[in-house]
């Protein structure tokens, strides 16, 4: 997800945006799954430098803007860690889903004020979509183990949502 969304964002923007990847049960230094790197050269996304999972922490709740899951599950784990993120925790799935409509200035998209704006914006719509929040629907399933079917589905669910995410951004600076 990360490199995807990495690559993704940078097609509509060039304000300066870190993303990053923990886990909330990762193998701590392990590199990525050999199906993974293999769905993202597939589709031209680089990875730079060499991949190693680590694991989430209060650290690194606490430095982030926005953090996105692909479970509700691990979006409780992150809240576990720090209950004051619930303001910035979405699923992948959900965040796409409850931009739909957004509207921002096309300077925001430009400057990166959009993370903020957006993630408000998602925040605000939450309590009215509790249905799409706390729907199975919301999940993204770990393929971990998994065989490659599982991997091409998880990477199908990933893309979507970006798109989506990046659909509402774009039409939103319009």
């Amino acid at each position: 997800m990360e490199a995807r969304l990495r690559e993704q964002l940078r097609s509509v923007t060039s304000a300066p945006l870190a993303v990053g990847s923990a886990g909330t049960r990762a193998r701590a230094g392990e590199g990525m799954a050999s199906e993974t790197l293999g769905l993202l050269t597939e589709r031209g996304v680089p990875v730079a430098g060499e991949f190693q999972a680590r694991q989430l922490t209060t650290a690194i709740v606490a430095d982030s803007d926005l953090l996105l899951t692909a479970s509700r599950e691990q979006r409780a784990q992150v809240l576990e860690i720090s209950p004051l993120a619930l303001r910035r925790a979405f699923t992948l799935r959900e965040f796409a889903a409850l931009l739909c409509g957004v509207r921002l200035a096309p300077e925001s998209i430009a400057s990166g004020e959009w993370l903020a704006l957006a993630t408000a914006y998602a925040l605000s719509r939450r309590t009215a979509n509790a249905q799409l929040v706390n729907s199975p629907s919301a999940d993204i399933d770990d393929p971990y183990g998994r065989g490659e079917e599982a991997f091409e589905r998880m990477a199908s669910e990933v893309d979507a949502s970006i798109a989506l995410i990046l659909e509402n951004l774009v039409s939103a600076a319009k």
